[in-house]
């Protein structure tokens, strides 16, 4: 694979002891750093392997779980383990690497239990403009369609989460803190934040906010010039917290859309880094936002590339080659200094999905000489401390794997903690099954536990 199908393989998104199986451990008694986790599935098992890490996790602002595959059954298991876990501890938000639109339409289903917010506008189906080139995806294949299917059985999980918490206490919420890959979603998204209001200012910027028409980035702007121009009379039509979200989400749309020109029609390799480094910093502004909004606990999922604390230290590939940019992880970190903690996920082998792939998954091929062919031998499932109680092989320049591609550099400093998993799975309707049958370890006789959902949508690449 190319260097820039590298990259656009690893941080692009289109966005256990498991029901698949695993090979047997080979590991004797593990070193007394190795933290045995005896599955990904939320147990009372796995939960108990989290509780010597949850006292200190517990005291932060903003705990990072950073996946080594978007495409990954274990991304889920992982994710939904850790916010069960937190979620009991306090937490109350989650933030993924998506958008801000479509993390607004999957927290209105976790808020409501409408599967419809789980499927796709057809205002923004008919309006979609995909991908070219280094970012595109073959017609053949159908792990995107696995994923989506995986990703709208998380958000049930999610759901049914939520809905166990006491009477009177807060909900969990859902939030995007990256750009909108479909640029159209932030133009549906804008114009629901005007409905129900009206005036002459409001009908204009309503018109500007078809989800199609034209070139996104150019009317995005003038859309976002308007709003600044008349914010006056807008927020006086929707009031301070409405114009506030409005002016938020034309800023973010304006800048996806600017990424979208950049980074989805057959960019050179120096065009797709610029165009990262641009929506990283889309990221470093919609953090900020949020964390001056909220009290409570936030759990981020993203790629462990952007959620990185010292991404000056690593590199796509090897020494030499392709430097990480500026990551909202390293943002975070310096800015929110202790109150942001770091779980890296690294896996020995298996299969996944990917921008190079076709048909339902890939064989992930270690390259030589990454340390996981180490970790392997240490267990099938574990967790191990990184920082200045990282074991001697993960200190230093240390070759990883991300996305089944090479990685590079200083591993300990990038998180506290990491979580191996020796062998993981593309999703399928396996990993859909294990997610359905998630149910919250304390169900509140008020709420229920698993509340029944009203309508349920295709899913599939409409999860999108």
């Amino acid at each position: 694979m190319t260097r820039a199908a590298l990259l656009a393989s690893a941080l692009a998104v289109v966005a256990c002891s498991s029901s698949h199986g695993a090979p047997p451990s080979t590991a004797s008694t593990p070193p007394p750093s190795v933290t045995p986790l005896p599955s990904l599935r939320v147990t009372p098992e796995s939960l108990r392997a989290l509780e010597p890490f949850t006292k200190d996790l517990a005291s932060k602002r903003v705990v990072m779980l950073g996946e080594p595959d978007h495409y990954v059954h274990e991304k889920y298991a992982n994710q939904l383990l850790w916010v069960t876990k937190l979620f009991a501890a306090g937490f109350r938000h989650v933030g993924l690497e998506m958008g801000r639109a479509q993390g607004r339409r999957f927290d209105r289903y976790v808020e409501t239990g409408d599967e419809t917010w789980l499927g796709m506008s057809p205002r923004v189906a008919k309006a979609l403009s995909m991908p070219e080139g280094i970012l595109s995806t073959g017609k053949a294949a159908t792990w995107p369609e696995n994923d989506g299917n995986e990703r709208s059985a998380f958000f049930r999980a999610l759901r049914r989460l939520s809905e166990s918490r006491p009477e009177g206490t807060e909900r969990l919420s859902v939030f995007g803190f990256d750009v909108d890959f479909f640029p159209a979603m932030g133009f549906v998204h804008a114009g629901e934040i005007l409905e129900g209001a009206s005036g002459a200012d409001v009908e204009a910027l309503r018109a500007m906010l078809v989800p199609e028409g034209g070139n996104d980035t150019t009317r995005a702007a003038k859309a976002r010039a308007f709003c600044t121009e008349r914010a006056a009379a807008l927020r006086a039509a929707l009031g301070p917290a409405r114009h506030g979200e409005l002016a938020a989400s034309l800023r973010q749309l304006e800048e996806s859309a600017r990424y979208t020109d950049r980074a989805m029609h057959n960019p050179t390799l120096p065009e797709l880094i610029a165009a990262h480094a641009d929506r990283e910093r889309t990221m470093f502004w919609q953090m900020d936002e949020h964390l001056a909004r909220v009290r409570a606990g936030t759990v981020l999922g993203g790629h462990l590339m952007h959620l990185s604390k010292a991404s000056g230290r690593i590199r796509f590939g090897a020494a030499g080659e392709d430097p990480m940019w500026r990551s909202i992880g390293t943002h975070l970190s310096e800015t929110y200094g202790d109150a942001v903690a770091g779980i890296w996920m690294l896996y020995g082998g298996g299969t996944h999905g990917g921008h190079a792939c076709q048909g339902a998954a890939c064989t992930i091929v270690p390259p030589d000489g990454v340390v996981e062919k180490e970790l392997a031998a240490l267990g099938e499932r574990f967790l191990l401390p990184l920082g200045e109680n990282a074991r001697a092989s993960l200190r230093g320049d240390v070759r990883f794997m991300q996305n089944g591609e090479l990685g590079s550099g200083e591993l300990a400093r990038q998180a506290d903690l990491l979580l191996f998993v020796r062998d993981v799975h593309a999703p399928d309707d396996d990993g859909v099954a294990e997610l359905d049958a998630f149910a919250p370890p304390v169900r509140h006789p008020t709420r229920g536990g698993r509340p029944r959902t009203p309508r349920r949508s295709a899913g599939g690449r409409g999860a999108l």
